[in-house]
């Protein structure tokens, strides 16, 4: 993923918006600096304050009011590919850094010099980058954590890709609903979704490493056929096994 900004504006000591909503054909990041506001946009509601980097998809009915008067940095973002779902929303930054790339963003402020663009980008992906660092940082903190039945459960899924959900619940002791309940507080996301990327990891693994067909991976990784498994994987890694294959073996 590639991020770079498409529009930048600093504004200090704003009392309001002018707008109370609006629908913006591109991704905005709202960098706050200081002051704080309410908004809504999909199911994302809250108060974005001080340190905040609040992230808006296109196409979206973005509502806002000031609650303080708010210095912050708009900008607005063109991606080679969709911004990750997980960096949607508003981000907390609690640290030197997040002062650091302020000071230089706004530098920037009304300049079309190239490097100032440039400066732009870096700063945008840092933030990215920084917010995707913090998952790594804390995953081993969340496996410590994880009950005793949802870290079984995810031991069978690694030694079996060709179980059913249902059966997963069941061997750990569980009624599938209160199961995938339990897994997504646990984990962050359903059982499914978390089993499939498993499972897809593993398809990569093969499509690059063996000379087998699509129909057998997909019966070695627990997918109904070749063309669900195709389906599964495009959605997943935007392009199809036969483009990764092709892309991928040295």
């Amino acid at each position: 993923m590639s991020v770079e900004t498409a529009g930048y504006a600093y504004w200090q000591n704003k009392p309001r918006f002018q707008l109370s909503a609006d629908v913006d054909s591109q991704y905005v990041m709202y960098i706050i600096e200081k002051g704080a506001c309410w908004y809504h946009f999909n199911n994302h509601e809250g108060v974005a304050k001080a340190n905040d980097v609040l992230v808006v998809p296109p196409y979206t009915n973005f509502q806002r009011k000031m609650l303080l008067t708010m210095t912050f940095h708009f900008v607005r973002l063109t991606s080679d590919t969709d911004i990750p779902h997980s960096m949607i929303g508003n981000h907390h930054y609690s640290t030197s850094r997040f002062t650091e790339n302020c000071s230089m963003l706004k530098k920037t402020n009304f300049s079309f010099h190239p490097r100032a663009q440039i400066v732009r980008n870096h700063i945008v992906n840092d933030f990215m980058i920084t917010k995707i660092m913090t998952y790594f940082q804390s995953a081993p903190k969340n496996i410590r954590h994880r009950s005793q039945t949802i870290t079984a459960a995810i031991n069978l899924m690694h030694q079996d890709l060709t179980l059913s959900i249902s059966k997963i619940s069941s061997q750990v002791g569980l009624n599938a609903a209160y199961f995938s309940k339990t897994f997504k507080k646990v984990t962050g996301e359903s059982p499914i979704s978390f089993y499939t990327k498993i499972k897809l990891k593993k398809v990569q693994s093969l499509l690059i490493t063996t000379d087998l067909s699509l129909t057998e991976i997909a019966d070695t990784t627990g997918f109904n056929d070749s063309f669900y498994l195709s389906r599964v994987f495009s959605r997943y890694l935007n392009c199809s096994p036969s483009e990764f294959r092709k892309n991928h073996i040295i």
